[in-house]
């Protein structure tokens, strides 16, 4: 939901949390049918591309979003097992 723009644009306003890390990187490469992130540039680009297309929705960057999700003050988020 959060890669597809035309529906994370659906939840700009109630928020979307992306951590400012790189480890989502390696997630965004299956969505744009890449077997696996690669070095190719090319490729890179292309999942770097996506991240900067739906950069514009997120409304927080930081921990503690697991928190804001069940206080409700955001939608969406972008997490990871253990991360707290």
């Amino acid at each position: 939901m959060i890669l597809d723009r035309s529906i994370a644009a659906k939840f700009e306003k109630c928020g979307i949390s992306i951590l400012d890390s790189g480890r989502h990187l390696p997630m965004v490469a299956p969505y744009l049918g890449q077997p696996q992130l690669s070095a190719d540039p090319a490729k890179l680009d292309a999942v770097i591309a996506k991240l900067t297309e739906i950069s514009r929705y997120p409304a927080n960057r930081e921990s503690g979003y697991y928190e804001q999700l069940a206080d409700g003050e955001l939608c969406l988020a972008i997490g990871y097992s253990g991360d707290g």
